[in-house]
């Protein structure tokens, strides 16, 4: 029984850190493209975004790992 409460316990962990990490990352990737829903159908406009944007989606891309 302990076994199945140290779960919940680490999967409710898991969830809580997770969310402020996936909302970082939508977030520094959808500055480079200026929040556009385009990107989706086209990834193409990601590579017109220039260095400084690269740098922003890099980050946003380690973000979407964890």
């Amino acid at each position: 029984m302990n076994d199945h409460q140290s779960f919940q316990r680490f999967a409710a962990l898991a969830a809580i850190i997770s969310f402020p990490l996936a909302l970082g990352s939508i977030v520094l990737q959808s500055i480079p493209v200026h929040f556009s829903s385009d990107v989706i159908a086209n990834p193409a406009l990601q590579l017109s975004v220039g260095a400084g944007g690269a740098s922003l989606l890099r980050w946003g891309l380690i973000l979407d790992m964890f």
